[in-house]
């Protein structure tokens, strides 16, 4: 017969429409109580998060054709030699999901996307 289904389950669709907008997991449980009267913890709700494929500790998790097309505009701002900080401003500005300037620079880095400096600047290849 199986275990029966969580009321927390039967609303996952809400739930990850809720998370996808941008919504904390702290308050997508305080709208899941007002709305439907269901309480959880949020231990239980991030086991359900985590189960549905949803990084619930990091609001900016970005995956599939939407990374690619983050990392396209990473490597073209990078081309035209804007500094992380620009390209996180000028992301923004665009609607990308972009958490900091430090956030473009991992990326930027994880693509293998490293910014080197000339002698007369007075550095070596600095990451």
């Amino acid at each position: 017969m199986g275990r029966p289904t969580n009321k927390v389950t039967k609303h996952k669709d809400e739930v990850m429409a809720k998370i996808s907008s941008g919504l904390t997991p702290e308050a997508v449980l305080d709208w899941l109580e007002r709305e439907h009267g269901i309480t959880c913890c949020v231990h239980t709700f991030q086991t359900h998060l985590d189960k549905w494929g949803v990084d619930s500790k990091r609001r900016y998790v970005v995956r599939g054709e939407e990374l690619e097309e983050q990392q396209k505009r990473i490597r073209e701002l990078y081309d035209a030699n804007y500094t992380d900080l620009a390209v996180f401003e000028q992301m923004k500005k665009e609607g990308f999901r972009v958490r900091s300037a430090g956030g473009v620079r991992r990326i930027r880095l994880q693509m293998g996307l490293r910014k080197l400096w000339s002698r007369e600047g007075g550095g070596n290849d600095m990451d």
